[in-house]
């Protein structure tokens, strides 16, 4: 049940969000799914890529479709991280599921972005951009020296890590090999 409102939640928040030209990547437990991660969820979050300029258009685009803020002022900052979430009423039903959206800002955000892949639900006809698997999002915040998550892996970082080391793309380097006196400053 939930996943099919989850579902009716996507494509009404897809078909939206190519109304008014955002790019977008399906993020979070949903894209983990499509990277045989599953995991259970009862919300859609979403990697979007939207200009200071066109947020407050974003916003009403939103609204007029549907979706309510969860909190006012809608957008919420962390850091350097803004954010916002809302609740959809699926129609015919008494459920609302939270719909998130992380605001493509950071470098490796919005390489991430670039780097979507296309995929296909079951029962869909339209193509759905997912964000890449999580051990890439990874190395690309590695490369960015970001050193916050990117809201949109749900693995741990040491299972991140792991999956990192065992990517035979990814090369990494081993620090050499040292001694007690190297640990207290006596040899460099």
């Amino acid at each position: 049940m939930v996943a099919d409102l989850l579902l009716r939640t996507l494509r009404h928040v897809v078909e939206t969000l190519d109304q008014e030209g955002i790019t977008w990547a399906v993020a979070g437990g949903i894209a983990l799914s499509v990277w045989d991660h599953a995991r259970y969820t009862k919300d859609a979050d979403f990697l979007i890529g939207v200009e200071n300029e066109d947020v407050d258009h974003m916003l009403a685009a939103f609204r007029a479709a549907g979706l309510q803020p969860k909190r006012l002022p809608p957008i919420v900052t962390v850091g350097q991280q803004r954010f916002v979430q809302f609740l959809y009423q699926v129609p015919d039903t008494d459920f609302k599921i939270q719909v998130g959206f992380l605001f493509a800002e950071m470098d490796f955000q919005r390489r991430a972005l670039e780097r979507r892949r296309a995929t296909a639900f079951p029962t869909w006809d339209e193509e759905v951009f997912v964000l890449r698997r999580p051990d890439r999002l990874q190395a690309i915040r590695r490369a960015d020296h970001q050193p916050s998550r990117c809201g949109c892996a749900a693995a741990s970082d040491s299972r991140l890590d792991r999956l990192l080391v065992a990517s035979p793309r990814v090369r990494l380097q081993r620090p050499r090999r040292g001694t007690v006196a190297d640990l207290e400053g006596g040899v460099s």
